[in-house]
């Protein structure tokens, strides 16, 4: 594997973690609210 694919993998996995971050987060605010 190459540096290309190894930062592709990285950038997917940030975003996949940010999303899953980012609907944790709402689902806090909802249970708060």
């Amino acid at each position: 594997m190459g540096p290309c694919m190894t930062t592709l993998m990285a950038m997917k996995t940030l975003r996949i973690a940010r999303s899953g971050l980012l609907a944790a987060r709402n689902r806090g605010f909802r249970r708060t609210t």
